[in-house]
């Protein structure tokens, strides 16, 4: 506990943003830095070294506020008034950091020449991904994202193997399983959800994915279980048709979609495989493993339709990147920079109890748009912890016995009506 913690420590190292040094680059996978096309002049560069400078002490209390969050997010029995208050130091210090270096600056802005816009926005995008201060480059999370060790490869960067989706809808480009939602062949749930999910069952572990997405919403799925009727072991109990919802299994137009139970496809994520010559929707339908007809709407009882905890993505920074949806289930259960403990009310209910903000600071400060980011996912007991680009961006605390899911499958989706686009890389997990 006491290593895996150290380590979950070090990802979270924010860099001072005095640098004005390129963040470090991706290793194998990742493509090569084009030259900068807005120069910062010597005396730009002076200024800056000059003025932002940082105080370590502030630097220092965001990495020990984030530190104590983490610890006292996996500490069990779970604490939630200390998770609370460990949110609320972590926003505090997020902010003081945030500040700070703001009015450094507007003074480094004071200077002889002061940045382009061109050039600032440059700027920020390289000291968001990492640096240093007047001495060179400090801290850097993305050293610590990098170190593979202890971590097994889900993707080979060439094949799909080891993974399962319906025939033709995902491929390989460029290194990075990508989908398409104008991929051919089409069918008549095509701009729904589609899913690719890795032929293993995972508990507790530590994910890391780099995703870009040109359009659309999409997400990596964990934990999670396949959806479809066709998947039910002999003696599942069916889900209970009609409605929608974690307990609803009913259509528009009255077909009804086999669904599976859902306690039981929470102990059996995977399921009963398919058979070997159903390789796509149209051949389930036509072996009669499914209802005729287009009632699937989102993708709900399709072959490959996955279900459960989401990290969330969006195509803009505006968007929720990093938000905990669960599909089929609960819905979206925590926005960007929030921490939520689960439980059901004496009924069965679903019950949401918020315990704080682990940062305001998400979304348009630390995600690149139409650039590769970085996210990782920590799932150990009922902790599920989303990180993206280096930062604490959502806290789970997952105690509702009848929903929550300790074990499952890995996922990576993709959604819409229109040309959305996504591609997904360098998948790595080391289990716990």
């Amino acid at each position: 506990m006491k290593n895996r913690v150290a380590f979950v420590i070090s990802l979270l190292l924010v860099a001072v943003s005095g640098s004005v040094v390129k963040a470090q680059q991706p290793p194998a996978g990742g493509r090569g830095a084009a030259p900068d096309p807005n120069p910062l002049s010597v005396v730009q560069q002076v200024a800056l070294s000059r003025e932002m400078a940082i105080p370590t002490a502030l630097t220092a209390a965001q990495t020990a506020a984030a530190s104590a969050l983490v610890r006292a997010s996996l500490t069990l029995p779970a604490n939630t008034a200390d998770i609370a208050a460990k949110a609320q130091a972590l926003a505090d210090a997020e902010l003081a950091l945030a500040n700070a270096r703001a009015m450094a600056f507007e003074r480094a802005q004071k200077s002889l020449q002061p940045l382009s816009s061109a050039q600032i926005a440059t700027y920020a995008r390289n000291a968001a991904g990492g640096g240093g201060g007047r001495g060179g480059p400090g801290p850097n999370w993305e050293t610590a994202y990098y170190d593979h060790t202890g971590f097994i490869s889900l993707f080979d960067g060439k094949t799909l193997n080891g993974w399962d989706a319906e025939e033709g809808k995902w491929d390989v480009q460029d290194g990075a399983i990508h989908r398409h939602q104008m991929i051919e062949p089409k069918n008549f749930v095509d701009f729904g959800q589609y899913h690719i999910h890795y032929n293993e069952v995972f508990s507790d572990f530590e994910l890391k994915v780099e995703f870009k997405i040109k359009s659309g919403n999409a997400g990596v799925q964990y934990r999670s279980r396949l959806e479809s009727g066709v998947h039910a072991q002999a003696g599942e109990p069916p889900r209970t048709p009609g409605g929608g919802g974690p307990g609803g299994g009913g259509a528009a137009g009255g077909v009804e979609i086999p669904q599976r139970n859902v306690a039981a496809a929470i102990a059996d994520p995977l399921g009963k495989p398919l058979p070997p010559n159903i390789k796509t929707l149209d051949d389930a339908i036509a072996a009669g493993l499914l209802p005729k007809g287009p009632p699937y709407g989102n993708g709900t009882g399709h072959p490959w339709q996955v279900s459960g905890y989401q990290f969330d993505i969006y195509d803009s920074p505006t968007g929720n990147t990093g938000s905990f949806y669960e599909g089929q289930g609960r819905g979206v259960i925590a926005n960007t920079g929030e921490v939520y403990r689960l439980t059901a009310d004496a009924n069965g209910n679903p019950v949401k109890t918020f315990l704080g903000r682990s940062s305001d600071l998400t979304g348009p400060q630390y995600y690149k748009q139409g650039e590769w980011n970085q996210l990782e996912i920590i799932a150990r007991g009922n902790t599920l912890i989303h990180m993206l680009n280096g930062r604490v961006f959502c806290v789970i605390i997952d105690d509702d016995p009848g929903r929550r899911a300790l074990k499952g499958i890995i996922s990576l989706q993709l959604e819409g009506p229109q040309d959305n686009e996504v591609w997904y890389r360098n998948v790595w997990l080391k289990k716990l």
